[in-house]
């Protein structure tokens, strides 16, 4: 099966440079799939993991402020379930820090009308802190929809209680 589902790093590869603090990841799919896997390291063994991520049928990831920004060289990679990893792709981590305009949305590549990238951001504080998202039932995005859910539910019961 691992033949026939599998994904490929298309941007960034090659060691290139991303500048600031934002990057998208974007890769193609071979065949059909119903979840992805994303995972950042700062080796290309992977045995320290800075981003585990299942971001379901997306082919492309956004991550903000989440990975060091010192000019080093991160490694990254991408499964579709139940396939194999590809092979780790490169890229320069940023040396300056950069403000994401609004709007601006992940990066297009083949395959316009795919859901748009989910964004992973974490306060400029703790950029430099590993950050591990995995959804173990593969259903991440129901239950970031129940959270929100609930929060709001409490949040409209504390203010009718006043």
């Amino acid at each position: 099966m691992s033949d026939l589902l599998h994904a490929v790093p298309v941007s960034p590869t090659d060691g290139e440079p991303v500048p600031g603090s934002a990057v998208t990841l974007e890769w193609e799919s071979r065949g059909v799939t119903d979840s992805h896997h994303v995972q950042v390291s700062e080796s290309d063994r992977f045995d320290r993991v800075l981003v585990d991520a299942m971001v379901g049928t997306a082919h492309s990831l956004q991550l903000l402020g989440v990975l060091p920004q010192d000019g080093r060289t991160l490694y990254w990679r991408v499964s579709s379930h139940k396939g194999a990893w590809s092979a780790p792709a490169a890229f320069q981590s940023g040396s300056r820090r950069a403000v994401a305009r609004p709007g601006s949305g992940s990066a297009a590549f083949p395959g316009a009308g795919r859901r748009p990238a989910p964004i992973v951001a974490a306060p400029a504080a703790t950029a430099e802190v590993p950050l591990y998202l995995r959804s173990t039932t593969g259903q991440g995005e129901l239950v970031g929809a129940i959270v929100v859910l609930v929060a709001l539910v409490l949040f409209l019961v504390a203010v009718l209680a006043f």
